[in-house]
């Protein structure tokens, strides 16, 4: 038992607190990126980071850090806890500017950094890697909540817009001047369904061979142009249903036996023509 005290007393001097990790945060070369999505500290496996993003919010985690080190994410900061970690969130979708519209589905975004400062070392900043900004459709479309202003911009109206983004289907279409960017969209173009009535069209096969009627929807399409940096509606235009029964149609197993009137593409395309600058 004598033998094993000196071991002991050892491990327990050699026991490193929490506060004594400040002295590994001295500058941005100590971050390790084991992945876009995780980092850890140079030499220190158990002080570890993590970056996700979704929706627009970028969220960053921190595990095993010395308590009362300052953590800045974006306007948001905070003092990791006596536990060693910390957690703070931003918006991301002032940094979508920069995104390239080739391709809607996944846009690379970039240009945020996080700031750490341990007690009784200098802050330093750390770049994040580029982050993958998924199904981009739906953050333009969330200007009918507000505007959507991407960094260094200002809340300033455009008389007419040179582009706009019209999303319909599963197509992102850019009418007018085709940006390169998001940042260089003046305008967003938000199709609504309104069922105005019904129509019966029969002489339909279902798929067991019988002769059914199908109930076609009668529905007008209602487009509203936002200005994106200030989400106010510029115009707005209803276009009627066309009123023709398909000349086939098909459901799947269990749906009900109807469907709706086609949504008028080439009028909505050069109504939104007519709309924008030149």
């Amino acid at each position: 038992m004598m033998t094993r005290l000196p071991l002991l007393l050892a491990l327990i001097a050699g026991c490193e607190s929490l506060e004594d990790r400040a002295k590994y945060l001295t500058g941005p070369d100590v971050i390790e990126w084991q992945s876009n999505d995780r980092f850890t500290v140079t030499g220190q496996d158990d002080m570890r980071g993590s970056v996700n993003l979704s929706q627009g919010i970028l969220k960053v985690y921190l595990s095993g850090f010395p308590p009362a080190t300052k953590f800045t994410l974006g306007d948001q900061s905070m003092d990791v806890r006596d536990n060693g970690a910390a957690d703070l969130e931003t918006e991301m979708t002032p940094f979508f500017g920069s995104i390239s519209t080739a391709d809607f589905l996944r846009g690379k975004v970039e240009g945020a950094s996080l700031e750490l400062q341990a007690p009784g070392q200098p802050a330093f900043t750390v770049v994040l890697p580029p982050r993958d900004a998924l199904m981009l459709e739906i953050h333009l479309a969330s200007v009918k909540e507000g505007p959507l202003l991407y960094v260094g911009e200002q809340a300033t109206a455009v008389p007419t817009p040179k582009t706009i983004h019209w999303y319909h289907g599963a197509s992102n279409d850019l009418v007018g001047v085709q940006a390169t960017h998001l940042a260089g969209i003046d305008a967003i173009a938000i199709t609504e369904e309104v069922t105005a009535g019904t129509r019966i069209c029969p002489g339909y096969q279902a798929g067991d061979g019988s002769e059914r009627d199908l109930t076609l929807r009668l529905t007008d399409h209602v487009v509203t142009v936002y200005d994106r940096r200030t989400g106010t509606p510029l115009v707005e235009h209803s276009f009627p249903p066309i009123d023709r029964c398909p000349g086939s149609t098909f459901t799947m197993q269990g749906q009900a036996f109807e469907t709706q009137t086609v949504l008028p593409e080439d009028d909505i395309r050069a109504w939104l023509t007519e709309q924008v600058a030149g």
